[in-house]
């Protein structure tokens, strides 16, 4: 059994003895496959796209969390694919991608464990999602130190239309880099959206509800990398056509990201502008 799993598991084994009637020697059924909540892909490409609120399975006699809304962020999970699918075309590569399938009422992974899993079956769906998110952030960093990118896809209801990113306020990432030319932030408002704050010294909005995956894999954890929170609004995540808009845009922000901050990474040249193309002679 993994390390993690294990720490885990028995962290939560009075809470689950509680459960089955004061720890009578009763023991909790856990599945055997918690795997089988988390969607796991692997990549090339040093970036990292976690996506902790996007699924509605239900982890069977697990009770819900006493906290929290427990709101599906909807489209996150497609949204996320939809970006996978824009990085291949473009790159021919792809990113890891981590996701939770697990009702966000039953596991959070953006919580500490504490309050992201309060059952051992639930336990056992948060390890496996921060040991996949580990392992992933682990070899995007020895691809890449500098460069290397978490995106945590969120979604919110406050600014219908924008991007609300987080980093908490520059701890869990070099806002100068991002911010800054060919930086991943940077790509993401050039390209059109409406994405805040723009400025590396504006102060965030905390969203009291997430904010732990930041704390484990962010440049300030040992071992970690540049990690952003991205809160979108659901005018890009509510139609596939605005899905795959948005994707077409986050995408284009990565491979500019790579392209400035990480120059091992072999990336296809971009296309030249028409004017500047070559034209065979005629008759060649």
């Amino acid at each position: 059994m993994p390390l993690l799993l294990r720490r885990v598991l028995l962290s939560l084994l009075p809470l689950g003895l509680l459960a089955c009637g004061g720890g009578q020697g009763q023991e909790t059924a856990v599945p055997a496959d918690p795997a089988g909540f988390v969607i796991v892909e692997m990549g090339t490409l040093p970036v990292v796209i976690s996506v902790p609120h996007g699924g509605t399975s239900v982890i069977p006699e697990v009770p819900e969390l006493p906290w929290g809304s427990g709101v599906v962020e909807a489209g996150t999970l497609e949204l996320a694919r939809a970006i996978q699918v824009e990085l291949q075309a473009r790159t021919g590569q792809r990113a890891r991608l981590v996701a939770s399938m697990a009702s966000r009422k039953q596991v959070d992974p953006d919580r500490p464990v504490r309050e992201g899993s309060s059952h051992p079956a639930a336990g056992a769906v948060y390890a496996r999602y921060h040991e996949a998110v580990a392992a992933a952030v682990q070899t995007a960093r020895s691809q890449c130190p500098a460069g290397a990118l978490l995106v945590d896809l969120h979604g919110q209801g406050v600014e219908v239309g924008s991007i609300l990113r987080q980093t908490q306020n520059g701890r869990s990432a070099e806002l100068d880099l991002l911010l800054g030319p060919g930086g991943f932030l940077a790509s993401l408002a050039d390209g059109g959206l409406a994405l805040f704050p723009t400025q590396p010294r504006d102060l965030e909005a905390r969203e009291p509800e997430s904010g732990y995956l930041l704390d484990a894999f962010g440049i300030q954890a040992p071992g970690g990398i540049q990690a952003v929170h991205l809160a979108l609004g659901m005018e890009f995540r509510a139609t596939p056509k605005a899905r795959e808009a948005a994707a077409a845009r986050v995408a284009q922000a990565i491979v500019a990201h790579l392209r400035a901050h990480a120059p091992g990474v072999k990336l296809p040249e971009p296309p030249l502008p028409t004017a500047q193309r070559r034209v065979a002679p005629s008759g060649a």
